[in-house]
């Protein structure tokens, strides 16, 4: 496996991670039941999910600092699996939350963020 990079910020290992494969466009069940779609294009798109439970605040900064390289553009993306491309953030995902969670050594942070192929 391959640590993840986004935008040239190396990202800390996630604990969960989910390649998602699909594509693009809609898909209509017509009158007489037959299905017709409509796609962008017939090649698949994935749309990852990152997912850590307990960050150190320094790995708060890097997570937040490379989601900043997708705030209104693409970046490159490479996988766990060692794939590159350029991502971006979701649409509806305009901020990332961290959520504090306590530990006897202090705040840990909880986070998800969710890439998109271009």
């Amino acid at each position: 496996m391959t640590t993840p990079v986004l935008g040239g910020v190396t990202l800390p290992e996630p604990s969960e991670y989910r390649a998602k494969v699909g594509y693009r466009g809609s898909g209509r069940v017509m009158a007489d039941g037959s299905v017709q779609y409509d796609l962008v294009s017939t090649t698949a798109k994935t749309e990852w999910t990152l997912s850590w439970p307990a960050l150190t605040t320094a790995q708060r900064a890097t997570v937040a600092s490379a989601f900043d390289t997708v705030k209104n553009s693409s970046a490159a993306f490479t996988s766990l699996e060692g794939t590159s491309t350029n991502v971006t953030r979701l649409p509806e995902q305009d901020t990332i939350e961290f959520e504090a969670v306590m530990t006897r050594n202090g705040p840990r942070w909880r986070c998800t963020m969710v890439l998109r192929e271009v």
